[in-house]
């Protein structure tokens, strides 16, 4: 799956989420402010947002009502994937490379 927003949000407190987009094949790295860098070692919590292309607003859908606005495309995979806390991944980052693949199914 392609331009995915795939973020790790550490379970410790005090660590910076690690954020990355899929390409067309689904792969990822990651990167975190302010210096790029990958996700450090230690337990995250994983989110994913994944929708289609962005569409005009739907009969009765409000937006800012701006001529030719656009709304976010609707969810390509369940949207308990969305938030960390309902997602149900998780991955453990270690030293060296990492490969966190993730079935989203439901």
């Amino acid at each position: 799956m392609s331009n995915a927003d795939v973020t790790f949000t550490p379970e410790s407190a005090g660590g910076n989420p690690a954020t990355g987009r899929t390409d067309t094949n689904g792969h990822y790295s990651l990167s975190t402010p302010p210096k790029g860098e990958g996700a450090s070692p230690g337990k995250y919590k994983v989110h994913i947002i994944a929708r289609g292309p962005d569409r005009p607003p739907k009969p009765g859908e409000t937006g800012s009502g701006m001529p030719g606005e656009m709304m976010p495309g609707d969810p390509i995979i369940p949207q308990k994937y969305f938030a960390p806390d309902s997602s149900g991944l998780t991955f453990e980052v270690k030293r060296g490379s990492n490969r966190a693949n993730f079935d989203l199914t439901d």
